[in-house]
């Protein structure tokens, strides 16, 4: 159990828990479907749960339809509200992912600044198919965390280099630079 060993022997609380280690955005897998089923007190859900468990068909049907996250698992599943053990979600919770970004600011310019170009993340998911309370709009874990930092905010980071990834040496040799989106990141650096 990944999560739970992080955790193991820290003073956290529950909130820094699911913040910054839990993996909240992502996919619920079809073999926790299976556990949560054993909790789901709602026929519908107990239901839908079981069939993701044991359809791959139905499952991936699910998760292309609705993003089936752990952030919406209560969304989805009304059933498990009060039912489901919280020693068993953070058995079954995923360790979340670190997220890695390109610097995107050049020392010779900015100084001991880091800049990093963000592109916020929103998504919408589709309607709910226990308690169909409608689509909604759902915010990127990392993405919003950042767009919302303010000059002085703390943040933990870890940076780590490229060595392969530089211009050429000789200052006439032509470069070709290719990029989508925040992909601009490392050019804006050079």
């Amino acid at each position: 159990h990944p999560l739970l060993y992080r955790i193991l022997h820290q003073p956290l609380t529950l909130r820094i828990v699911l913040m910054w280690h839990a993996g909240l955005q992502e996919a619920v897998g079809a073999e926790a479907c299976a556990e949560l089923a054993a909790y789901c007190h709602d026929e519908p859900g107990l239901h839908l749960l079981w069939g993701l468990a044991s359809n791959p068909l139905q499952y991936q049907a699910f998760k292309a339809q609705h993003g089936f996250r752990w952030v919406h698992v209560f969304d989805h599943f009304p059933g498990l509200r009060g039912r489901l053990p919280l020693s068993a979600l953070l058995r079954l919770l995923p360790l979340n992912a670190p997220r890695v970004y390109s610097v995107s600011s050049s020392k010779s310019a900015v100084g001991p600044e880091v800049h990093l170009t963000v592109g916020r993340h929103l998504y919408t998911l589709g309607r709910n198919p226990v308690s169909s309370p409608g689509p909604g709009p759902c915010l990127g874990v990392a993405s919003e965390f950042l767009t919302r930092l303010r000059p002085g905010n703390p943040l933990r980071f870890r940076l780590s280099s490229v060595p392969s990834f530089h211009l050429p040496t000789h200052n006439l040799a032509p470069v070709l630079m290719v990029a989508a989106g925040t992909g601009i990141a490392p050019f804006r650096g050079f």
